[in-house]
């Protein structure tokens, strides 16, 4: 029983030491992309800002409208992809699974290629509805694919026959679209931070809130 308490404490202690150290490089970090870039905007600056003091009008735009939520939406999103990975591995027991082995980003892939290329009238807030709509169709094709297969390693086999396939009608796609077209669709696979703005963290906040606050995810860990 004594053993078992020793264990527990440096168990906790290396727990705390460990999200200490995160929160630290991640206030580090957090901080670095509010002020590093072209205007730069000194420390001084930023903390008379949180302080609620006057600054320089360009340091306040800079800052305000440009850098912070930049900031914000890749918080978001980095936590999401997270969680999104800790509940794929935790559900396969395995730590390889991810969202492109068992064919979701390659539906909501192959869904925003459809959008892009074939100019469909849908609102940019509509995109992460129909980019999910299409992740959630191809995760249950694979699900139904790999039904009365006991082992669990069938489906991630299947998904990945599935997302070579979904990735292929996605390249399909991209050679029948323009040159615009190619580069707002790679935007859009790669990724990017660019011109992002507070309308963008309004367009993820929803997503963020239903990821982070689910049953499912608070107790992943449990």
């Amino acid at each position: 029983m004594l053993y078992r308490e020793i264990i527990i404490k440096e168990s906790v202690k290396k727990y705390t030491i460990f999200l200490a150290v995160s929160l630290t490089i991640f206030i580090v970090l957090f901080g670095a992309s509010l002020i590093i870039g072209e205007p730069f905007v000194s420390v001084n600056t930023l903390i008379e800002m949180i302080s609620g003091k006057e600054v320089e009008k360009i340091s306040q735009i800079v800052v305000n409208e440009i850098r912070l939520p930049r900031a914000i939406i890749a918080l978001m999103s980095g936590m999401m992809l997270a969680i999104t990975g800790v509940l794929l591995q935790d559900s396969f027991q395995n730590h390889l699974a991810g969202p492109e082995l068992i064919g979701v980003s390659s539906g909501a892939s192959f869904m925003m290629a459809i959008i892009t290329v074939f100019h469909l009238p849908v609102s940019f807030s509509l995109h992460p509805l129909l980019a999910f709509i299409g992740g959630f169709t191809s995760g249950l094709i694979v699900i139904g694919s790999a039904l009365g297969k006991l082992q669990k390693s069938s489906f991630i086999l299947i998904g990945t026959a599935v997302s070579a396939f979904l990735g292929a009608l996605v390249i399909i796609i991209i050679s029948l679209g323009k040159q615009n077209d190619i580069g707002l669709m790679l935007f859009f696979l790669t990724g990017s931070l660019a011109n992002r703005n507070w309308t963008h963290v309004g367009n993820l906040l929803p997503w963020f809130i239903i990821f982070t606050t689910s049953k499912h995810a608070n107790c992943t860990g449990a």
